[in-house]
């Protein structure tokens, strides 16, 4: 899936010309795993402090 969206962004760059000829990086931030755990640690707080 990150080669087609490689390929993607690449054209996509071709077509916007100039300007745009550095590549668009679409990716999710680094640190998306913390921020998961964080969700679920929060959501578990709320659903004892409901109990």
């Amino acid at each position: 899936m990150s080669a087609r969206i490689r390929r993607l962004e690449t054209k996509l760059s071709n077509l916007m010309g100039p300007p745009g000829m550095e590549p668009v990086r679409l990716e999710a931030p680094a640190d998306i795993d913390n921020l998961q755990r964080r969700i679920v640690e929060l959501e578990q707080t709320i659903a004892d402090a409901r109990q």
